[in-house]
């Protein structure tokens, strides 16, 4: 390109000719170059590798009257407008040469006198080009003429074979299609009598309108065919009807909205950020498109799903922010409350129902659905039932959901990256047998309502992690409440971070772990031993750390996680009790290399920690069924939750505590009695 901007330059050079007469040459790297070129006030751009030109700009928007676009400029046809050329102009009357065939978004909108503009023939979509930078609600003819509220007359050049203008209003060529009202035109004045399709924009941005009566023989409403008709509160339409075009009630205000019977696909945008109070579907619906009711059911309690339908896109009920000013959700008693699913969705695309919180009542097909990422993400899920041939959980499916118990079914063999993470209210889970892995920060701040630093005794205060996880990955429950966790023999990988902040007051490494190189349990100011098994082969000193200083000094903004490597850590604070199932000889061949200058902190840190040899979990405390060597709450959560049968008692004698030889609810009294000191020291004799 800029080899033949500098042969371009010669040339004039050479003919003698003045460079400062020149048109302006325009070499950008990651773009076409063009030349510059002005005419009646009027700035063009000719593409020079495309060989054609396109309107850029008037010299003065000032202008008023009538303006004629040229057909040629510099000898070649001018085919196209740029966005925004036109913008805020100030004619009353726009004349398009026939060579354009493209119009850029917001090409002349905003052009507040403007009464009258004449298309050209060779434009045959109202649909427009959509540029990088445009930042509207709508492309194409909804954004050409956004703002120009006094236009009275649609044109065309007789010479066209897609359009005519009736009245100044824009119809297909055989009069079957209803494509543009002007701004300035009644709705009501519009004969519909010959038209079996309301075509795109049709009454895009008609304010007036506050009821329609769409009449019988319309068979198809066009993309964004009533947009930006806030006012409209109702509209009926016919038993004809079968196709619904993009964005048809984008912005209206429509209240209640019955789709009839032969209507097979809910386009996406749909009915974008529209205050619906009720919707009712057909059953001949199959699909439901991307964002097609985004923000449009803030005010609905309940959502009947067509017994047929078959994929609901992304974004398709999600909802994000109060469509009315001032409005406050918090308040608000209002909301979608429950979901019923049918089992003939083979699919629910990503955020499909995101931010629902007051939707408490979830039903999921009983078939093989897939549930994609952030699909039920920030709603208010008190209770869920996953269907049984679920296999995989997707990323944030469930984030920040309000569901207390978790049972995740049989078949499932991964929890991937924050599926359940943010869920404050988890007090249980139960794992299946069948789970392989669990994903980044899977559970982070699981159970936790009072954040990092405050310690609470509710939540997740244990969980058994199956025999066939081989993988554990970063940050998984970190933020949780866990006060107790078994890990299986079969755990191979275990991610950085996995348990930092939590409540673990122990934390059992199973046989089976050969490299623990990492920190896993930083924040855990509770954590007073761990048991490291003699399958290591390689251990550094973070892994038995439960505290220090860190400061993050690289992030990356292309992924949730970091890397050890991105963190400074120095002053370590280790774990007082360490527990090695091996020898003293086989501890000190793993720790020979230990450098703590690399962590900034004083090898005589080691001094207080105590290394057990060829030691296992075991403890003969009364009421100490975790086996941590103290007798707290979380033994009496964990007693709890072993009678209902989940958990697992590390000690289970210790919680004998009438001494029968039995563990039952008496001996949970006891120890709830004892915890509450209403029977003193003489309880835990």
């Amino acid at each position: 390109m800029k080899r033949l901007g500098r042969k371009l330059t010669a040339v004039l050079l050479s003919c003698g000719m003045v460079l400062t007469a020149l048109p302006t040459i325009v070499l950008a790297e990651t773009a076409e170059p063009y030349v510059m070129e002005m005419v009646d006030g009027v700035r063009y751009r000719y593409y020079l590798n495309g060989g054609y030109c396109a309107v850029d700009s008037l010299v003065d928007n000032k202008v008023t009257g009538t303006l004629k676009l040229a057909g040629e400029v510099l000898g070649h046809p001018v085919t196209g407008i740029e966005a925004d050329a036109l913008k805020y102009c100030e004619m009353t009357s726009l004349i398009l040469p026939d060579s354009i065939t493209w119009i850029g978004d917001s090409a002349f909108g905003y052009c507040e006198n403007l009464e009258h503009i004449q298309l050209s023939a060779g434009l045959t979509s109202l649909s427009g080009v959509e540029t990088e930078h445009y930042h509207g609600d709508v492309s194409g003819y909804g954004s050409w003429v956004y703002g120009c509220d006094n236009l009275k007359t649609l044109t065309v050049s007789s010479a066209s074979k897609t359009f005519q203008s009736v009245n100044g209003i824009l119809y297909s060529k055989d009069g079957k299609t209803l494509f543009a009202v002007p701004k300035a035109v009644p709705y009501d004045t519009v004969d519909l009598s010959a038209v079996t399709r309301i075509g795109e924009y049709a009454f895009y941005d008609h304010q007036e309108i506050t009821s329609f009566s769409v009449p019988e023989g319309i068979k198809s409403i066009g993309a964004y065919a009533f947009g930006k008709t806030s006012m409209m509160q109702e509209i009926s339409l016919p038993d004809s009807l079968s196709e619904l075009g993009e964005g048809a009630f984008m912005g209206s205000g429509l209240r209640y909205l019955q789709i009839p019977d032969g209507v097979s696909c809910i386009p996406e945008n749909f009915c974008y950020a529209v205050p619906l109070r009720e919707i009712v579907l057909p059953e001949s619906v199959v699909s439901i498109g991307e964002q097609a009711f985004y923000n449009a059911i803030w005010y609905m309690e309940t959502l009947e799903l067509p017994e047929g339908l078959e994929t609901i896109g992304d974004y398709a009920f999600a909802t994000s922010y109060p469509i009315i000013p001032g409005y406050r959700r918090e308040t608000d008693p209002h909301g979608l409350l429950q979901v019923s699913i049918p089992d003939s969705v083979s699919s629910i695309g990503n955020y499909a129902f995101l931010g629902n919180r007051n939707l408490t009542e979830l039903r999921l097909p009983a078939s093989d659905t897939e549930i994609c990422s952030h699909a039920f993400e920030d709603c208010g899920i008190l209770a869920l039932t996953l269907p049984e041939r679920t296999k995989r959980i997707a990323d944030y499916t469930f984030y920040g959901c309000r569901m207390r118990n978790l049972v995740i079914p049989e078949g499932v063999t991964e929890i991937a990256c924050e599926a359940f993470s943010h869920c404050t209210a988890l007090r249980q889970v139960v794992l299946p047998s069948t789970l392989q892995k669990i994903g980044m920060l899977a559970f982070e701040n699981a159970g936790r309502t009072n954040g990092f630093g405050e310690h609470t005794y509710t939540g997740i205060t244990s969980i058994v992690v199956p025999d066939g996880v081989t993988e554990i990955d970063y940050g998984a429950f970190t933020g949780s409440n866990l006060l107790d966790v078994q890990l299986p023999d079969t755990l191979k990988t275990l991610g950085f971070r996995a348990f930092d902040n939590t409540n673990l007051a122990v934390l059992e490494y199973p046989e089976g772990i050969t490299e623990l190189n990492e920190w896993y349990t930083m924040g855990c100011e509770n954590l007073h031993a761990i048991y490291l098994p003699d399958t290591l082969e390689s251990i550094e000193p973070l892994a038995i750390a439960k505290n220090a200083d860190l400061s993050l000094f690289v992030f990356h903004e292309n992924r949730v996680d970091t890397d050890p490597e991105d963190y400074s850590v120095s002053n370590l604070e280790l774990v007082p009790d360490v527990y090695f199932a091996g020898t003293e000889q086989e501890w000190k061949a793993l720790t020979k290399n230990w450098d703590f200058s690399e962590y900034n902190t004083d090898p005589s840190v080691m001094d207080k920690v105590t290394v057990h040899f060829n030691a296992k979990r075991q403890s003969s405390l009364l009421g100490d069924v975790n086996a941590d060597g103290q007798f707290t709450v979380a033994d009496m959560v964990l007693l709890q939750k072993w009678l209902i049968g989940k958990g697992i008692l590390h000690s289970p004698d210790n919680g004998d505590m009438n001494g029968d030889g039995i563990l039952n609810s008496w001996d949970l009294v006891q120890m709830r009695r004892a915890l509450l000191g209403v029977q003193g020291q003489d309880a835990l004799r």
